[in-house]
């Protein structure tokens, strides 16, 4: 604005300058605004934030020892910066309480830098849930 000041004033008659830049600041402000509604709603929405494969995010979950299988996965935005998650893992046999524990941490740190996931809650069970998803949901 101060620089399109100088140019009316140094050519003494380039008085469209000041309207043409007026719309383009305002388009500008108007970009960044929808831009930040988005992401606005994105976190108020609890979406999956942009840029995040969820397949390699079950993938990397189904890659650690003692994990036979991931389901009910879900991961979204508690802020622009802040990721969070949640997903059922079914572990390899009956392990005991302690076992269970140490292949649920295993999970969350394969996941967390790669991911960006702050913070992972993960069901842990023996057994897959019934093909009518009846252990898996509550009714």
């Amino acid at each position: 604005v101060a620089a399109t000041g100088v140019v009316i004033a140094a050519t003494g008659g380039w008085y469209w300058l000041d309207p043409a830049i007026s719309i383009a600041i305002g388009l500008l402000i108007a970009v960044q605004a929808w831009k930040l509604l988005r992401q606005t709603l994105d976190v108020l929405l609890e979406s999956t934030p942009d840029g995040l494969d969820t397949d390699a995010l079950a993938s990397a979950i189904a890659g650690v020892d003692g994990v036979e299988e991931v389901h009910d996965l879900h991961v979204w935005s508690l802020a622009s910066d802040v990721r969070a998650m949640s997903a059922h893992l079914v572990l390899d046999g009956h392990p005991t309480l302690e076992q269970a524990q140490l292949v649920g941490y295993a999970a969350k740190t394969a996941i967390s830098a790669p991911f960006s996931i702050s913070h992972a809650t993960f069901e842990l069970e023996c057994e897959s849930c019934r093909d009518d998803g009846s252990w898996c949901t509550i009714s």
